[in-house]
C-alpha cells in the first residue's frame, strides 16, 4: 500500500446517499460509469480469521465528480464514504481502507451485491472484486454452485469461507435446490465441530438453521409432493437437508422435531433410483427415523421406515455405474453397513417378520460406529441422552 492510500480519509459508515432521485441523463453519468468500471473491491479474511477486511481502489477521478462523496454499500447497507478528489494521487491510484467486517457482520452481508452510489447517479457495481473472502461473499451462480456442491467443494478449506459461500448462496439463490443446498452445508458444517464443546453462539446458530430449515423443507415438500417426475437436484437436496437438520435437532435434544425432519427426507425412498447419490442421507435418515418411532412405541411405523432403508441398498448399488465411479465404492460399503443396522433395528425392536430361518446372526449388535458419522460424536457428547438410553436398551435387548 502507498503512502497516499494509507492516509486517504474514510468517513464513517453511512446509509445510502439521499437527495435527488438519479439522473440517468446527467453529463456527470459517463464520467461515472468509467469511475465505477475501474473501481477494484478487495476483501480479505484476517489472520486470526474473526474479520473481513476490505478496500477500495479507484482509477483518476474526473473533474466533473470531484467534491462528491462516494458511498461503499452492500446490498442497501452503507459500510463507508469517502471524498472524491479530481485527478490521481502522487503515488497512484487512491485505496481507501482498511474497513474492518467482523466476520459476524461479513455473514449477514454475505450474497448482498457491492454497490457504489453517490449523489444524483445510478449505482453500479465496482468494474472488479479481488480477495477470496469477498469472492466468497459474492452472489454464486447457480448451476456452478450445485456442481460444487454435489462434488463437496462448496465449503471449500476454510471453514470460515466456506461459511461465507454457504451463506451468500442462500441468500441470494431464488431457486429451491440452491437454498437447500445451502443450508445443508451450512449445519454440516456445525455439526463438523466439536460437539463436546458447542458454544452458546453455536446453539444459537444452531437454531437459525433449525428455523430456516423448518420453511425451506416445507417448500420442498409441497414441490416434491406436486409432482410425480420431480427435478433430480431438488429431490437430491431434499433428503441430505432433511438427513442434517434431524442430527442438529439431535445435538440440541429434540427427539421430536428430529424425527420431522428424518421423515421429511426418508419419505422419499421410492425415488432414490433418481438420485442413487443420495442413498447415504436417504438410508441414515430411515434408520434414524425408524429408530426414534421404534423407541417412542410406534413399532408399524417403525417397521415400514426400516425396511425402506434396507431395500434402499438396492437401488444405490444398481442405480450407478461403478466402472465410472471407483469413487463411490467406499461410499457404498459404508451404505451397506447403515442398511445393516436397519435390519439389525428391526430384530432389535423385534419387528422382523415371522421366518423359518432368519438369516442373520443375533448376537450381531446395533453399533453406532455404523451410522453417519456425527452419530457417535453426538452421543459421547451427551447431547441427546434419550437416544443414548434408548440405544443402549436396545443392545441389551433379547432379538
Amino acid at each position: 500500500m502507498t503512502d497516499a492510500a494509507r492516509t486517504a480519509p474514510v468517513e464513517p459508515p453511512a446509509g445510502p446517499p439521499s437527495g435527488p432521485p438519479p439522473d440517468f441523463s446527467s453529463d456527470f453519468a459517463s464520467d461515472w460509469a468509467r469511475l465505477a468500471a475501474g473501481a477494484c473491491l478487495s476483501g480479505e479474511l484476517e489472520a486470526g480469521g474473526e474479520h473481513v477486511t476490505l478496500f477500495l481502489d479507484l482509477p483518476a477521478v474526473p473533474a466533473s465528480l470531484a467534491g462528491r462523496r462516494l458511498h461503499l454499500c452492500l446490498g442497501e447497507t452503507g459500510l463507508m464514504a469517502v471524498p472524491l478528489r479530481a485527478g490521481p494521487t502522487a503515488s497512484g491510484a487512491p485505496q481507501f481502507g482498511p474497513l474492518r467486517l467482523t466476520l459476524a457482520d461479513a455473514l449477514r452481508h454475505a450474497g448482498a451485491p457491492p454497490r457504489l452510489r453517490t449523489e444524483g447517479l445510478p449505482p453500479l457495481p465496482p468494474g472488479r472484486l479481488a480477495g477470496a473472502a469477498l469472492g466468497a461473499m459474492a452472489r454464486a451462480d447457480e448451476a456452478g454452485f450445485l456442481a460444487r456442491a454435489a462434488r463437496r467443494e462448496a465449503l471449500g478449506a476454510d471453514p470460515r469461507l466456506a461459511g461465507l459461500a454457504a451463506r451468500a448462496a442462500y441468500r441470494a439463490l431464488p431457486g429451491f435446490a440452491a437454498r437447500a443446498a445451502a443450508l445443508t452445508l451450512l449445519v454440516r458444517a456445525v455439526l463438523a465441530r466439536d460437539l463436546a464443546r458447542l458454544t452458546a453462539e453455536d446453539h444459537a446458530e444452531a437454531r437459525w438453521l433449525r428455523a430456516e430449515g423448518r420453511v425451506v423443507l416445507a417448500e420442498g415438500r409441497a414441490l416434491l409432493e406436486g409432482t410425480a417426475t420431480p427435478e433430480p437436484p431438488a429431490l437430491r437436496w431434499m433428503l441430505a437437508l432433511g438427513s442434517a437438520l434431524g442430527m442438529l435437532c439431535l445435538c440440541q435434544d429434540d427427539m421430536g422435531e428430529a424425527r420431522a425432519c428424518f421423515g421429511a427426507a426418508a419419505m422419499h425412498a421410492a425415488r432414490l433410483h433418481l438420485v442413487p447419490e443420495a442413498a447415504l442421507d436417504l438410508v441414515h435418515a430411515c434408520l434414524m427415523e425408524g429408530l426414534l418411532l421404534g423407541l417412542e412405541g410406534e413399532g408399524e411405523a417403525a417397521r415400514k421406515v426400516l425396511e425402506r432403508g434396507v431395500r434402499a441398498l438396492e437401488p444405490g448399488v444398481t442405480a450407478r455405474n461403478l466402472m465410472d465411479e471407483l469413487a463411490a465404492l467406499d461410499e457404498l460399503i459404508l451404505l451397506g453397513r447403515m442398511a445393516q443396522q436397519c435390519f439389525l433395528a428391526l430384530a432389535r425392536l423385534g419387528l422382523l417378520e415371522a421366518r423359518a430361518t432368519p438369516r442373520y446372526d443375533p448376537r450381531m449388535q446395533i453399533d453406532p460406529r455404523h451410522f453417519a458419522p456425527p452419530v457417535p460424536r453426538l452421543l459421547a457428547a451427551g447431547l441427546c441422552p434419550r437416544l443414548a438410553d434408548g440405544l443402549s436398551n436396545l443392545r441389551a435387548a433379547r432379538p
